[in-house]
């Protein structure tokens, strides 16, 4: 770079190099449709370590949530949870469901158990010493998925 000439900014770099494809840029709305869309929201209820390593979760997701919407739940928490050798997540449609199932049936009695059970929507299990790496949708019909 010549003595005294100024550094580019990165936004008109950026602006040459979108300029410079011309009629190969694709309009904002369809590189919006490019990006991958985001797994399903979920709030954590509850999350201890297990003591086989790794992690252990209740968590509870939008009511409704569509088939394919778990599936991409699953996908997330594979990619998140690949580094761990053990992970058990249980997957309510409920927050107060995931909070009672946690509780245990001991503890709330039976008739609420199994009501709170009714509301869980999937299982996410990841076993290192078994091998075990599958996502459960619980939905009509049951779906496993195996990684």
């Amino acid at each position: 770079m010549a003595a005294g000439a100024r550094r580019p900014s990165r936004r008109s770099l950026l602006k040459y190099a979108l300029g410079s494809l011309g009629s190969l840029a694709a309009p904002a709305a369809d590189v919006a449709l490019l990006r991958p869309k985001p797994a399903a929201a979920y709030q954590v209820i509850d999350r201890r370590a297990l003591s086989s390593g790794g992690s252990g979760l209740f968590i509870a997701v939008t009511p409704g949530l569509t088939r394919a919407g778990l599936r991409a739940l699953g996908e997330h928490l594979r990619e998140e949870f690949q580094a761990q050798p053990n992970v058990v997540v249980e997957i309510f449609d409920d927050p107060d469901a995931a909070r009672t199932v946690r509780a245990g049936s001991r503890m709330v009695g039976e008739e609420r158990f199994a009501a709170a059970r009714a509301r869980q929507r999937a299982s996410y299990r990841k076993n290192a010493q078994s091998a075990q790496h599958v996502f459960i949708m619980y939905d009509e019909p049951p779906e496993t998925v195996r990684y």
